[in-house]
């Protein structure tokens, strides 16, 4: 098992399991009419394929103005995620560069700084 992995399956570990949609989400676009879509991840595990760190299925709700969920996506919408160099998210079979010069706002950066970022305590 290299570094990587090994880091990988420890911040797997630390990262919480989303049972429901009420979970906390690891990214939120709000748009002009006050709604918001918010993306969770429903389940993670180390990846089948080996180039990648980790397997994700992503739940998607959206909220209206007084945040009440008005629409939960039942699908579970897939990724997969690079933490080492060079960093990539990859979904439908399409890989996305991650790098510091991603769009914070992108949901696939916030994806993999939720899985890779290393908290230090």
């Amino acid at each position: 098992m290299t570094v990587t992995r090994l880091l990988s399956t420890i911040a797997l570990l630390m990262i919480p399991v989303v049972a429901d949609a009420g979970s906390l989400a690891f990214y939120t676009a709000r748009f002009d009419d006050k709604n918001s879509v918010s993306l969770s991840i429903l389940s993670s595990s180390t990846a089948a394929d080996s180039y990648f760190d980790f397997d994700v299925a992503i739940a998607l709700q959206k909220a209206d103005v007084t945040r009440a969920v008005v629409y939960t996506d039942r699908s579970h919408h897939k990724a997969s995620v690079r933490c080492s160099a060079p960093a990539e998210v990859m979904v439908r079979g399409v890989r996305y560069p991650i790098s510091t010069e991603t769009d914070a706002s992108d949901w696939k950066r916030a994806l993999f700084r939720t899985l890779c970022d290393v908290p230090v305590s």
